[in-house]
């Protein structure tokens, strides 16, 4: 949102009703949990600090995508980040085959 915009917006705030702030105000709290959890997240991950596809300990940063540092392992260059090879890091559901 430009500038100009987001104090036209502001300055429309105080003729929001009741339940009109209520429902910004509880959007606005769900916006700043997401931060939070992603730094839990790499925080979870620095402790353990290896590439989910060699096991090397060694990597660096490459850039960030949905809110996830990625990083580039130095040894079998692949990219990855904090979620990767966890049940979470994908949306497709996993098959088992018999």
């Amino acid at each position: 949102m430009k500038a100009p915009e987001f104090l036209e917006f502001i300055s429309e705030i105080n003729q929001l009703d009741h339940h009109q702030r209520t429902v910004l105000t509880k959007a606005l709290d769900q916006l700043e949990d997401e931060p939070k959890v992603f730094d839990l997240i790499e925080t979870i991950f620095d402790s353990k600090g290896k590439c989910p596809h060699c096991s090397h300990t060694e990597s660096h940063r490459h850039g960030i995508k949905d809110g996830l540092q990625r990083y580039r392992c130095k040894a079998c260059k692949k990219t990855f980040n904090a979620l990767t090879g966890n049940a979470s890091c994908s949306s497709t559901p996993q098959v088992k085959v018999a």
